[in-house]
């Protein structure tokens, strides 16, 4: 994750934080699938994400397709 807050904030998450993400993206998949609406779930990246070469840490992010 990358937040401008310096170094210490770019950090990667953790398997839990991770988890409980994927849980409540999953709610939200069942609960529309249940209401019968199709859900997409389409992470779009920031500004911080695509030139985050030009940030202090310049760290490029693990989910990036290499």
């Amino acid at each position: 994750m990358l937040f401008l807050q310096g170094e210490s904030a770019n950090k990667d998450g953790t398997k839990e934080e991770i988890e409980q993400y994927a849980s409540v993206i999953e709610g939200y998949y069942n609960y529309f699938k249940g209401q019968n609406i199709e859900f997409l779930f389409l992470p779009i990246p920031n500004k911080e994400n695509i030139y985050y070469e030009m940030f202090p840490s310049a760290k490029r992010h693990y989910y990036y397709l290499r």
